[in-house]
């Protein structure tokens, strides 16, 4: 449902197994990556949140934390969330979660260089 862009219904589903299997820390990060789709921020850095406390997926959480923080403007803060998601992923085989990292830690240390030459 996610990737078809409906997200009300993914929302509605993710809700459903969380429910059903409230220690599974996937359906939570999936969840919070689509509560960003619908600009639910605070709802999604929750998800994100309880995924880093459950453990297991740090780079996942911390980028999705990022992600949430960058879209609030909050750039400082994301550059520390990816930060840790790049340190968190070091040595992985999965390069798509890397590159996207990097994607966006490069994203958001060109804003924070643009924010600061103007001051």
């Amino acid at each position: 449902l996610m990737q078809l862009g409906e997200h009300e219904e993914a929302d509605k589903a993710f809700r459903e197994i969380i429910i059903h299997y409230p220690n599974v820390v996937w359906p939570k990060l999936n969840h919070g990556f689509n509560l960003i789709q619908l600009e639910r921020y605070d709802d999604a850095m929750k998800e994100f949140t309880e995924a880093v406390e459950m453990g297991g997926v740090d780079a996942e959480a911390y980028y999705g934390i990022g992600l949430v923080l960058y879209k609030q403007g909050k750039l400082l803060e994301s550059k520390e969330m990816l930060t840790k998601a790049k340190k968190s992923v070091t040595g992985k085989t999965n390069t798509k979660d890397v590159e996207d990292i990097d994607n966006l830690l490069e994203i958001v240390t060109k804003n924070l260089s643009g924010t600061n030459s103007e001051k």
